[in-house]
């Protein structure tokens, strides 16, 4: 792994390659023809077949904003750089300022048709498995948290606190939100029910997970419906809680039941979590 910022990411969701990566797109594209008075847009392969799903056509139209924008769909083109392919062409006063073909390579990354791929970064981590990781911390008489620390840049903490408020702002919101989440499926949005069935709760054991499922559900939901705040997007996908067994930390292994104790030092107090 070059940096822990590949697992911790923010941008619009539900789809890193189908929103956050089409986002980053315009945005490249807004900074660079400033004087641009409308876009064009067209989608291939993956972003075309499924962008209506994805919800790529409003992540695109949320980030030109009031600057007109055309979006056109071929699904008929194959020979294509990247099955996840976008050409966004700038225009001022219907003159064409420039286009450019882009390409979403997963992740919510993003790279120009016909530039080199970047160079590979050199390792962060020269440790390459999790024994070495705690043979080095046993060593050194520091915990999995000061490692991290260790090996990355100062700024990783300022940046891991960016991501800890926006994780906060996306649960927040989704624990508030009630309704029919968009895309077609009529999928209801559940957070607030669980959050509300976890307050009535008394069995202690229930309550606690009725309210860890009640924030990874607002999580995904507010990743899915891609509008609003931005939302923390984890750079993989998002495992129900129904299914989780236990979680992996640095002081041990936590069961979903214990999870809420961990993160609130002992204490059912869910606004410490959700603040």
């Amino acid at each position: 792994m070059h940096s822990i910022r590949e697992i911790y990411k923010i941008g619009r969701g539900p789809s890193s390659s189908h929103t956050m990566g089409p986002e980053r797109a315009c945005e490249a594209m807004k900074k660079e023809y400033r004087d641009a008075t409308a876009f064009e847009v067209t989608l291939y392969g993956s972003l075309a077949k499924t962008g209506e799903g994805h919800r790529t056509d409003y992540a695109i139209r949320q980030t030109f904003g009031d600057i007109p924008c055309r979006i056109d769909k071929d699904t008929t083109k194959t020979d294509l750089p990247h099955p996840n392919t976008m050409e966004i062409v700038a225009l001022q006063n219907g003159r064409e300022l420039g286009r450019k073909t882009w390409l979403s390579v997963g992740g919510g990354d993003i790279r120009a048709a016909g530039e080199e791929a970047p160079a590979e970064q050199a390792e962060v981590y020269p440790e390459s498995s999790f024994s070495a990781i705690r043979a080095f911390c046993e060593a050194e008489g520091v915990p999995l948290t000061a490692y991290v620390y260790h090996r990355e840049d100062p700024g990783l903490r300022r940046y891991l606190n960016e991501v800890w408020a926006q994780m906060k702002a996306t649960v927040r919101k989704g624990l508030h939100t009630e309704g029919v989440l968009p895309g077609g499926l009529g999928v209801k949005r559940r957070a607030l029910e669980l959050r509300r069935a976890g307050r009535r709760e008394h069995n202690l054991i229930k309550k606690e997970n009725f309210l860890i499922s009640a924030y990874a559900y607002a999580a995904c939901e507010e990743n899915a419906a891609a509008e609003g705040v931005k939302g923390y997007y984890p750079a993989f996908d998002i495992t129900p809680p129904h299914l989780v067994s236990g979680v992996v930390t640095d002081l041990g292994i936590y069961s979903p039941y214990d999870l809420h104790r961990y993160f609130t030092d002992g204490h059912i107090d869910e606004h410490n979590l959700v603040v």
